[in-house]
């Protein structure tokens, strides 16, 4: 397996391929602090806080 999340490509899923176990997300994890894991494993998600309506729209 890639040691790092920099040197891998994404793909998308065609079936066939397994997901990564919970250990496995969790070492690649740890390389994106600022996310965190979700559904199992099988997501990963990243919450956003602004302060007003203004600073969101400026975000997205």
């Amino acid at each position: 397996m890639t040691d790092t999340l920099a040197e891998k490509t994404c793909t998308p899923c065609r079936g066939g391929v397994p997901p990564l176990t919970r250990d496995e997300a969790q070492r690649f994890q740890a390389q994106a602090p600022d996310w965190e894991l979700g559904d199992d494993a099988h997501r990963i998600q990243r919450s956003f806080r602004c302060r007003n309506f203004r600073d969101a729209l400026a975000l997205v």
